[in-house]
């Protein structure tokens, strides 16, 4: 992380909300005349075809909100569904709330109809809202959730636990770092939480960047206004140009806390939120026994564990990255105390952990907080 290092800007450690925009440095590379032009137009196509009419701000955004719950009254909840934390699930790119009815019916096969489960609907889902810059989505899915415990204050009393998928996990992990959460559990499922980069990952965007090569893709993902609109720009981190990468990409600089040596206040304030849960556990499928580095969904799958590549493109393990080794907004904490879990499971695909009973059911439930206290006709339900 040395060249890293050399690049960061003081104040990425700050919560975001509240604040303007940090200035984006330049990258070192400077393209030529005729390929500056073809990004730039490859550009706007991509924001054309990804971006609503309508921009999505934190102003506008709260007069569409909508919530998948159920509607029963607050003392209602708290008789019938008291036994487990109410949980809450945040879908990745291009999907939508109905993306998880089949977890919500493995969970509540094993826990019974009990456990609340909450799928929230928002101008993320599908597309192209969910291509929205994350800073974005995690600041109104925090101020969603919120709202949804301030209706229902016996259920959410005790806390929930968070469950979220693909890009929806990178955008959860933000909503944890920068606030005073009630999140009990919170479960990582196949988030790139170190970024993207590969052929294959490449091939899922748009026309005008899928004819990009693997190493011009940065010239576009960390320009300004890619990063101000377009998570997969956010999500793009290119190991072979990473000082621009950490000059560019506010968002990943924040939730790496990648200033954490010169804005120490922020960077405690991460750390003290992070160790608010009491579980985190990062899961996401294993293929090195395949050779290949796609799970179908992220690329690399070991981002999902906090694994990626050095400036040389080789792998480098959780335990080796600058977040961890440095404690930077509290991953090693929170594995000194024994509530971190990661876990690459052989051959699970990206959609596996939505849609297969046999996964859901043996890795996702029994991560998720035990019963919280006994309720009235519940026989044998323990208290905690």
């Amino acid at each position: 992380m040395s060249s890293a290092s050399s690049a960061r800007a003081a104040g990425a450690c700050a919560p975001r909300r509240g604040r303007s925009t940090a200035r984006r440095a330049r990258g070192a590379a400077v393209p030529t005349c005729v390929l500056a032009l073809a990004l730039a137009l490859a550009l706007v196509l991509v924001l054309v075809l990804a971006t609503p009419a309508t921009p999505i701000t934190a102003t506008n955004l709260r007069a569409t909100t909508m919530s998948d719950a159920e509607t029963m009254s607050d003392a209602e909840t708290a008789r019938t569904a008291a036994r487990y934390a109410p949980l809450v699930l945040i879908h990745g790119i291009n999907n939508r709330p109905r993306t998880w009815d089949k977890f919500t019916r493995y969970v509540r096969e094993v826990r019974g109809e009990e456990q609340r489960i909450y799928e929230l609907r928002s101008p993320f889902d599908g597309l192209p809202g969910s291509w929205a810059a994350l800073s974005v989505q995690a600041e109104y899915f925090d101020s969603e959730i919120r709202a949804l415990a301030a209706s229902r204050p016996s259920e959410f009393a005790d806390g929930y636990d968070l469950v979220c998928h693909s890009q929806g996990a990178v955008t959860c992990r933000a909503l944890i770092e920068e606030t005073d959460h009630g999140v009990r559990t919170f479960v990582s499922l196949a988030g790139p939480q170190m970024g993207v980069f590969g052929d294959a990952w490449l091939a899922f965007l748009p026309e005008p960047l899928r004819n990009q090569t693997l190493r011009d893709v940065y010239k576009v993902a960390y320009s300004q206004w890619a990063q101000a609109s377009l998570s997969p720009a956010n999500l793009w981190h290119d190991p072979y140009h990473e000082a621009e990468y950490v000059a560019s990409d506010l968002f990943f600089r924040q939730l790496q806390c990648l200033d954490a040596d010169v804005m120490p206040a922020e960077a405690a304030l991460r750390r003290r939120n992070f160790a608010r849960l009491s579980r985190a556990a990062f899961l996401v499928g294993n293929f090195s026994q395949r050779g290949t580095t796609f799970d179908r969904g992220i690329d690399p799958w070991f981002s999902g564990v906090f694994g990626f590549y050095d400036d040389r493109g080789r792998f480098v393990d959780f335990k080796r990255q600058h977040v961890f080794v440095h404690d930077t907004f509290g991953l090693r904490s929170l594995h000194e105390a024994g509530r971190l879990v990661l876990r690459a499971v052989p051959n699970v695909l990206h959609d596996d952990w939505l849609y297969a009973e046999d996964v859901v059911k043996a890795h996702v439930v029994p991560l998720l907080s035990p019963p919280l206290r006994r309720v009235e006709g519940l026989a044998g339900v323990a208290e905690t």
